[in-house]
């Protein structure tokens, strides 16, 4: 099966910290979506591959499986206690297929979880995969199909963006063996390549997806970017590297850091 990223969910806390930080981002990579309960911030991040979307805590708590696209709670995902605070949604063209075979891996798994169409006119099934220990981050896997019976045209987010492109998806974690083992079972590839990061201080191993972008596992060789990561919120996803921009910059966004190069 064909697997790459769908978006990034990025959870805030305060949408006008998160307003300063986007100004960094080329303004033609800020898409405001309408429509919106007053729990999801409104803006998108958007490249011309994948998009972030940018949601606070309470926004999965009040998400039912009726109402919303993504209907699962802070808890579900992790995202609690300040932790976890970005989850990737992995696009699939089975979610069945999906959680049947995670389960047969002896995942506990939520799901297919079935939702109506979104604001965009596309529907969702997620699935979501648990694994021990709980504080390991872990994807979610999304199934999107147009809904025929929906007045809504689908819209394609990254149709129109600029020349900002997801390269990487860096993975901060103190268990490098065991996060890489799990994350292959559940992705079903292989860890590609390993080496040093200098610039993170972090020996980092990459698993790559069928659309060219790679999650990134990086665990400290030193004090340095990764270690200081680790040890104000635990394992966690804490950056992305985006190519295509007309400079290089590393910009914190709301604890993220975005890597423009």
């Amino acid at each position: 099966m064909i697997l790459g990223v769908d978006h990034i969910i990025q959870i805030v806390r305060d949408p006008l910290a998160l307003c300063a930080g986007l100004r960094l981002l080329p303004p033609s990579s800020i898409v405001s979506v309408s429509g919106l309960d007053h729990h999801r911030v409104g803006q998108l991040a958007v490249f011309s591959n994948t998009y972030v979307e940018y949601c606070t805590a309470e926004s999965f708590d009040q998400m039912s499986p009726t109402k919303h696209s993504l209907q699962t709670s802070s808890k579900r995902l992790g995202v609690i206690s300040g932790r976890h605070d970005a989850v990737v949604a992995i696009r699939v063209s089975d979610a069945d297929e999906i959680a049947k075979r995670l389960r047969e891996g002896g995942f506990l798994v939520e799901g297919p979880l079935y939702g109506q169409a979104d604001s965009t006119g596309f529907e969702s099934v997620i699935v979501i995969p648990h694994a021990k220990p709980s504080s390991m981050p872990l994807p979610i896997f999304v199934q999107r199909e147009s809904n025929p019976d929906s007045t809504l045209e689908p819209v394609d987010v990254c149709k129109a963006a600029n020349s900002l492109q997801l390269r990487n998806i860096g993975v901060a974690t103190s268990n490098l063996p065991q996060v890489v083992e799990t994350w292959a079972k559940l992705l079903d590839r292989r860890p590609a390549e390993s080496w040093i990061q200098e610039d993170l201080d972090a020996y980092c191993v990459r698993i790559s997806l069928d659309d060219h972008v790679h999650i990134m596992f990086c665990t400290p060789v030193r004090d340095g970017v990764v270690s200081d990561a680790l040890r104000e919120r635990g394992d966690h996803v804490f950056m992305l590297n985006i190519t295509g921009s007309r400079c290089q910059l590393d910009t914190d966004i709301y604890g993220m850091m975005y890597r423009l190069m």
